[in-house]
């Protein structure tokens, strides 16, 4: 596995080119501040919550504007993202050990894909909106 570093963050602000939110810029600051593994690993753990928060409450805003046919696709869409989300992981589990960068690149691998798809469903609703 590689050197024990701060994961990788593709930027500095709160959003992309695009506008797409990408890591909060608190999470960019504390991975910056960042001097161990453990501090590093809290980081990610905060981020996953608000990258969580965030997933939720735009999957909340798409349900109430999609129509009933919406809200089934939707539902499908989310279902498999969740199974996989889960097939990711176990895949990822024969790939990473035991150690302190290993559950570091572990932990930005749950990180990405919760933000990924969060960035997605926001797409969806300015898409609708």
């Amino acid at each position: 596995m590689t050197a024990l570093a701060a994961p990788a963050v593709a930027s500095a602000s709160a959003q992309d080119a695009a506008g797409a939110s990408t890591s909060s810029v608190t999470y960019v600051t504390c991975q910056a501040d960042a001097r161990n593994a453990i501090e590093h690993a809290a980081c990610m753990s905060d981020e996953q919550d608000v990258q969580q928060k965030r997933m939720d409450r735009t999957l909340a805003a798409l349900n109430a504007t999609l129509d009933a046919a919406g809200r089934t696709g939707l539902a499908a869409s989310q279902a498999a993202w969740h199974a996989s989300t889960a097939q990711d992981a176990e895949f990822e589990a024969t790939l990473y050990g035991a150690t302190q960068v290993d559950n570091l690149e572990s932990g930005e691998a749950v990180l990405v894909r919760l933000r990924t798809r969060a960035d997605q469903l926001a797409h969806y609703l300015r898409l609708i909106d």
